[in-house]
This record gives C-alpha cells, structure tokens and sequence, in this order.
C-alpha cells in the first residue's frame, strides 16, 4: 500500500460513536426487554409486535420464506400461531434481521457497492441457516440473522474510512493476502473487531460479537465455535455466487478446520447453494425493502 500506516485509532470508541449514530428501532430492545423479564408474556409480545403490521409482514415472510407479501388481516391471523411456533430468541433475531438494512440505509453507495454487499449477506445468511438444519442446530433462525450480520463491521470501515478502503481492497487483491490480516497491518484492528465492538455497543447477544470476530478465523472462537464454523462455511460459499468482485476481498477457501468441525463437506455447500438459489430474491427484497441500495 503506497500510503503510510495510519496513526492507531481505539476501534471500541469508534464503535460506540456508530452505535449512537446507527440505531436499532426501540421496538427491537422493547421485545428484548420482554423476553428478558420471562416468563413469556404473550399478550405484551404481541402488542409489541403487532405496532408495526408492516415489520411483522417482513418477519413472517423471513419465518416462511414466502415470495409474496401478506396484508394486514392476514398477517393479524396468523401472528398467534406463528407465535405459537418459534422460540423468542429467534423472534428478537428476525426482528433484528428485518430492520438492519433499514439502520444503515444512509451509507452511500459511492464508498461501497451496497448491492454487492446485501447479495452476498443474503446469502450468507440462507447458507448459514441451510447448514445449520444440516446439523441439527437448534434456533436455526439465529443462524441466518448471524449470517446476515457477519460483516457489518466493512460497512463501518468503508464509512468511516473511505480514502483506506479501496486501498485495502487493492492490497489484499495485490498481495493475494486474508482481508483481516491486511486491516490489522493497515488500521490496528479487523472489519470482525469493529463488528464485534458494534454489536457491544447494541447490546446484542455475545454470540453476534463471537461470529464477526472470528468468522475469517473460526478455529480461534472462543465461544459458540459451532455457530462460528457455519457462518465461516456459509461466508465462503456465498463469496462464489456474489454478482461482482467488490466484496471478493478474502481468502474463499475454507478452513478446513470448519469441516472437521461440523462434520460438513463441500458437497452440503453446493446442496445449500442451491437451496440459497431458490430463496434468494424473495428474501433480499424483504431484507432491502424498496430496493435499498439495490438496482
């Protein structure tokens, strides 16, 4: 990289500064809060829920994997039961899943290729939930919130840094080397640390900071190293089908410790390519609703 290093920057303040700048939706803390309290309060959960018949559509149809909306009457009849049917936690994960995009909508185009970047987060996030069926992983809709929010920490980086971003893209294409390793040397820290420390600064569960640490580096989780493997996996695989190369900023080979692991082999990726093919557009419109940075 032709310029110098720069001066190192506290990466947990800058966090802290985008978790005031970029904000969840109160409604997602208010069904946090809930499930907190337990014991399940259905009637507060679905008054909360049901303030924004809209997000619900959305939530549902992330649940269903339907390709088409529902309106409001449908989606007021079958709140109940979907309620019934899915474990609070995964409600919290959709929810949060639902108005991501919605969060960092104000990220311009110019600095990162927001189609690029949602493609291969849909993805991700299908793959990961795919794999996790595979293995019998309970609260399989973490998994796709999980992977969908794996590398929010380059949106933070291109933001903030705009002038070391397309920089850090180049290096790491010259120099054939690990995205992560290229941040470190360059910035002091990785998109995974910056991610990690966003996720701290919502108050997210510890399991959304374990999986943008280390899913460049899964053997090195210390915590949920399940979760961090399939997230490794469904990251790789997605990197293979994204439409162009801005985000083709890593090593796509996958650690092979990740196989050992989970017990998976390239032939359950290919199968969860496939599956990922299927849904692909239905969720990317629900994720990115209005065509958020996707034309």
């Amino acid at each position: 990289m032709k310029s110098a290093q720069m001066t190192p920057i506290d990466f947990r303040t800058l966090a802290k500064k985008a978790g005031s700048l970029y904000t969840l939706p109160d409604i997602y803390y208010r069904l946090d809060e809930l499930i907190k309290e337990g014991p399940v309060n259905w009637r507060k959960i679905r008054q909360v829920i049901l303030f924004d018949p809209a997000l619900v559509s959305r939530i549902l149809r992330l649940a269903s994997n339907e390709q088409t909306g529902a309106d409001t009457d449908n989606t007021l009849r079958s709140i109940t039961s979907f309620l019934q049917h899915i474990d609070m936690r995964e409600m919290r994960d959709l929810l949060l899943a639902a108005v991501t995009a919605e969060t960092f909508q104000n990220i311009s185009p110019d600095l990162l290729d927001m189609e690029d970047f949602w493609y291969h987060s849909v993805y991700s996030a299908l793959i990961a939930r795919f794999l996790a069926r595979r293995c019998k992983l309970f609260l399989r809709e973490r998994m796709f919130t999980l992977g969908l929010l794996h590398d929010l920490g380059l949106l933070l980086i291109y933001q903030q840094f705009p002038e070391y971003a397309a920089e850090l893209r180049l290096e790491t294409e010259r120099a054939n080397h690990n995205l992560d390793s290229v941040e470190r040397q360059q910035l002091g820290f990785s998109h995974g640390e910056l991610g990690a420390a966003l996720f701290e600064a919502w108050r997210l569960p510890k399991i959304y900071q374990e999986i943008s640490k280390y899913h460049h580096i899964p053997s090195a989780a210390e915590n949920f190293p399940m979760e961090v493997a399939l997230v490794h996996l469904a990251d790789v695989a997605a990197s293979r089908v994204e439409p162009g190369d801005k985000l083709k900023n890593h090593s796509i080979h996958p650690d092979p410790w990740a196989f050992q692991f989970t017990g998976l082999d390239e032939g359950d990726l290919q199968v969860a390519l496939e599956q990922a093919n299927l849904q692909f557009f239905g969720v990317l419109e629900t994720i990115t609703p209005g065509g958020l940075g996707i034309r």
